[in-house]
């Protein structure tokens, strides 16, 4: 699981140098921790989010947060599971309820 997550990274081309150091810190991350797919990593773990953006960019959806007090794009954990964008469209459908608005195909 965390291969295909590794491969996807490095196949990543970054926009910028804070973009590069940050890919480099995620495969650092996830190379030094096996379990970074479970919440039993207490230094970090893996989590799968969306961003919804209207058609003209001018919009997005953001979630409140209870535990973090802030407003945040819908997403969660992977609780082992390594398909982050299946996690991402999954929490971004159950805590928006907009899963009947996008398509996978709208989103790739």
């Amino acid at each position: 699981m965390l291969r295909e997550i590794d491969l996807s990274i490095r196949a990543h081309r970054s926009f910028n140098r804070t973009e590069d150091i940050a890919k480099c810190q995620a495969l650092r991350f996830i190379e030094a921790h096996p379990n970074s797919l479970e919440r039993s990593c207490l230094l970090g773990h893996l989590t799968g989010s969306a961003w919804l953006v209207t058609l003209d960019r001018r919009s997005m959806v953001l979630v409140h947060h209870k535990k973090l007090n802030r407003s945040l794009q819908p997403g969660g954990h992977a609780d082992g599971s390594g398909n982050l964008f299946e996690i991402a469209l999954g929490e971004a459908s159950e805590e928006t309820g907009l899963g009947h608005l996008y398509s996978h195909q709208s989103l790739v």
